[in-house]
């Protein structure tokens, strides 16, 4: 079961606010819950400050230019009105997220539900270009169309306490993920994995099929710090988890370097177990973190161009073998989406991708000719090419300058 939460809740590091009473935030997500959910997260944009973000980030290239996406659409999204985003994972609706924006007085649905699309979703397993916009219960959802449908069907309050109580546990943290299964869920959860990894101890996981629910939170106040808060049914179950994570953690520390063992705690509090995450133990994580981010945001700019390719050779076999004289036209004759268009590396850039028109027919064009290339300045990540033969590589930038030189004599750079 692959479950696809996005990485952007693991690496948006807020500073603290004005707490807002977590029963007004509980009503606004409820009529979105359903027996079936699973997981649900929250980034509260109202309290993010972009600034310190870019601080803990430092001086990192690869960091940097991973994130920026990310503030991009943050920034978009506070102008269009929106105040906090919400994931929820269902196992109905598997495998694929829904993304919940509720709707403020004077908020942009349009612009809200775009920009969602755009920038700030991972795509999930059905896809960009598959994904929809529908507004519900006064709330901008995006999801696939199937999981939009099934979410439609069941859209009514569903009854779980221990939503409430797990957004308490978060102390009003600005980045929540609550993870809440049902008692079959548990059953199977633990059926499905026995006992912990060698790395981790390799002892039974039993004690966490008596886990009612997680709460991870993650907060930047005095400094950055994060806590996984794990709920049981008695003290006699905290006790025993407490036990079994303290051996996992043991376990793990001896592949951590030193400085880093002293930032991890696990604590017992009556019928509760919490780790806690000081500062240097998550720092030393955001690099993999966002380079994983970057990765996947660049998975859907290769999609958009290969639906961009596929029309550019779609045309030329409805013209004779001419390729197309620009994007414009493919766009049109094939319906191409204005998504296929924007690149999530560099949402706001208005060239996103540039064709490269061959002076020769299609039959007779070398398949390795490059006829569309991603346009960014950032020099720091692989640049993707889409060649005549349809496929699309990811080549670093110097194999990429190499390829343009001896490939560009004779063709006119285009963009839409």
């Amino acid at each position: 079961m692959r479950i696809k939460v996005p990485l952007v809740l693991l690496i948006l590091l807020p500073t603290l606010a004005q707490a807002e009473p977590q029963a007004s935030v509980a009503d606004r997500i409820a009529p979105f819950i359903s027996p079936q959910t699973l997981i649900i997260c929250r980034l509260d944009l109202a309290r993010l400050k972009l600034a310190d973000l870019q601080k803990q980030i430092g001086n990192d290239p690869r960091a940097s230019a991973a994130i920026q996406p990310l503030l991009q659409g943050i920034d978009a999204l506070k102008a269009a009105g929106a105040r906090e985003i919400y994931w929820t994972y269902n196992l109905s609706q598997a495998p694929d997220a829904i993304g919940i924006v509720p709707l403020e007085p004077g908020a942009s649905a349009d612009k809200i539900g775009s920009i969602l699309l755009t920038t700030f979703l991972i795509p999930t397993p059905s896809y960009r270009g598959v994904e929809k916009v529908q507004i519900l219960n006064n709330a901008v959802c995006v999801a696939s169309e199937g999981a939009l449908a099934t979410l439609t069907k069941q859209l009514a309050p569903a009854p779980r306490p221990e939503f409430a109580a797990a957004l308490v546990a978060a102390k009003n943290a600005p980045v929540t993920a609550l993870f809440i299964p049902n008692p079959d869920t548990r059953k199977v959860l633990t059926q499905m994995l026995p006992t912990f990894p060698p790395q981790l101890g390799g002892q039974s996981t039993a004690p966490l099929s008596r886990v009612q629910w997680t709460t991870l939170a993650i907060d930047f106040a005095p400094a950055l710090h994060g806590s996984v808060h794990f709920q049981t049914d008695t003290s006699e179950s905290a006790k025993s988890l407490q036990e079994s994570l303290s051996t996992a953690l043991a376990a793990a520390k001896k592949n951590m370097p030193a400085a880093y063992q002293q930032n991890i705690s696990i604590q017992q509090t009556d019928k509760a177990v919490v780790l806690t995450l000081e500062t240097d133990t998550l720092q030393q994580f955001l690099p993999l973190v966002l380079a994983t981010q970057r990765k996947a945001t660049h998975v859907q700019s290769v999609s958009n161009m290969k639906q961009i390719v596929l029309a550019c050779t779609l045309y030329a076999n409805d013209h004779q073998d001419i390729w197309p004289a620009d994007l414009k036209i493919v766009a049109k004759q094939y319906s191409l989406k204005d998504q296929a268009f924007i690149n999530p590396l560099d949402p706001t850039r208005k060239d996103p991708y540039v064709y490269l028109e061959p002076k020769t027919k299609r039959r007779v064009t070398p398949p390795t000719d490059i006829i569309l290339y991603e346009a960014h300045e950032d020099t720091a990540i692989d640049v993707a090419a889409g060649f005549a033969d349809g496929h699309i590589e990811l080549l670093s930038k110097a194999e990429f300058d190499q390829e343009l030189k001896a490939r560009r004599a004779g063709r006119q750079e285009k963009t839409p």
